[in-house]
């Protein structure tokens, strides 16, 4: 629903600061359209600032995942996809266990 919706990959075409717009939109939107009879997807992916060995890295990856888990609230369920490194996976997990 909202594939490559992080603030890093939507920096890539200069809407970053149109993150959480984005991504509430796109749920908005998918939610409109699937009415009651389909169940809809929130999307998390890689956000390529991912670096094992740097603090820095782990909560600024958290708070990008953070801010897309709140924007998308409402979907049914979250597909995690395309991520190269399992710390990355794991804290994408930890995230959206916070927010269950």
């Amino acid at each position: 629903m909202a594939f490559y919706g992080s603030r890093e990959k939507l920096a890539t075409v200069g809407r970053d600061q149109q993150t959480f717009e984005i991504n509430r939109k796109a749920t908005q939107i998918c939610k409109e359209v699937a009415g009651e009879a389909v169940l809809v997807a929130g999307d998390l992916g890689a956000t390529w600032k991912w670096d094992p060995d740097s603090p820095s890295s782990r909560s600024l990856v958290a708070a990008m995942f953070q801010e897309q888990v709140e924007a998308q609230a409402g979907v049914d369920f979250f597909i995690g996809e395309t991520f190269w490194h399992l710390g990355e996976v794991r804290l994408c997990l930890e995230v959206l266990k916070k927010n269950s």
